[in-house]
């Protein structure tokens, strides 16, 4: 079964020995710096795992993403429809949670 390891550097990285000897590909998720590379880590598994089939609601969850045509994505509402006074704009509220 294959398998894969990630070692997460700390402040500057990881050791260049290691990386000299035992690591086969390296990989970054942008041209910042953090304190750990356990956030990182966690960022490349969530990018994969979703992937996979299953992980998501459906086969086309991965179509429509809001990178796939270059923009973000319209705003979002969630429930309840009206929180600390905000109410989700008629445009946007379901038939049911219209006057």
């Amino acid at each position: 079964m294959p398998h894969l390891i990630i070692v997460c550097g700390h402040y500057e990285g990881v050791d260049e020995r290691v990386v000299q000897h035992l690591v086969d590909d390296e990989l970054s998720i942008g041209d910042y710096v953090m304190t750990g590379g356990e956030l990182p880590a966690m960022v490349l598994l969530d990018a994969v795992t979703r992937l996979l089939p299953g992980v998501l609601g459906g086969e086309d969850s991965t179509a429509d993403e809001s990178h796939t045509s270059g923009l973000l994505e319209y705003p979002q509402y969630t429930r309840p429809a009206e929180f600390r006074g905000w109410g989700v704009p008629m445009s946007c509220a379901p038939v049911t949670m219209r006057p």
